[in-house]
């Protein structure tokens, strides 16, 4: 069980590291994903046929927003649900639920996430699948969440393992326009270090205070006149998100 859990760890520290230094793309303002190229081609009367079960058990839920797909080599159509919450209506927002089937329409659920689905990465090395999703939150929020799910599947069953969700103001943030060629992880060299929505310094652009031994990851690098700057997401303090922003690359460790 313990060698089980570092191997799953590894598989996430490698694949979170890999998402940092190979796409900054993730942070939208606006999620344009598609199940166009992803879901199988079936028509209304056998979705409604698969279904049936599910449907009646969460009825407010809309056909149109169950897409089929393959979620492991069994050959039986399983079911990504993306819309309103329907697992509990008391709560606002959108969730993403992966519908496996079981047998002769017997579906259960075995993964969840709040947001929408905002993409599908396929390791090879691992064999693992990445979902990512964007929560865009409610009331208007300017603050968006991505939260990351990988699929996992061994000896013909499906395990789901999340990371801690990263948090942006997709509004006050100044989205980097490159990535580095090369990954680079760092720690923090002196207390009450700012991480800022736009690589300048200014009262109102403040997003979190770091202390000295904090560390995170630099995905983007800024040159302005009289400093370099690197866009970083930071390894949580405790809380429930992760932050990304602007930081000042002078009492920055390369590790």
């Amino acid at each position: 069980m313990i060698k089980k859990r570092i191997i799953t760890l590894l598989l996430i520290l490698f694949s979170v590291s890999h998402i940092y230094s190979q796409d900054i793309s993730l942070f939208v303002k606006e999620n344009t994903f598609s199940y166009k190229y992803n879901e199988l081609k079936l028509s209304e009367t056998s979705k409604k046929e698969y279904l049936s079960k599910v449907l009646k058990t969460y009825s407010s839920s809309s056909l149109d927003l169950f897409h089929p797909i393959y979620l492991n080599n069994d050959s039986l159509i399983d079911f990504i649900y993306d819309g309103p919450i329907i697992t509990n209506p008391d709560l606002d927002g959108n969730q993403v639920l992966f519908f496996e089937n079981k047998k002769r329409g017997n579906y259960e659920i075995i993964g969840s996430s709040f947001g929408n689905l905002l993409e599908i990465k396929k390791n090879k090395i691992s064999g693992s699948t990445l979902f990512l999703f964007l929560d865009e939150g409610c009331c208007l929020s300017t603050t968006f969440y991505l939260n990351f799910l990988w699929m996992i599947e061994k000896n013909d069953e499906l395990t789901f393992t999340n990371s801690t969700p990263i948090e942006y103001d997709f509004e006050s943030l100044y989205f980097p326009e490159s990535k580095n060629d090369q990954e680079q992880y760092f720690k923090i060299s002196q207390n009450n270090y700012n991480l800022r929505s736009a690589p300048f310094i200014q009262d109102d652009n403040i997003i979190d205070v770091y202390k000295k031994e904090d560390r995170g990851v630099v995905l983007s690098t800024f040159k302005s006149k009289d400093r370099i700057w690197w866009f970083v997401i930071m390894d949580d303090k405790g809380d429930l998100s992760r932050k990304c922003g602007w930081m000042s690359s002078r009492y920055l460790e390369v590790l």
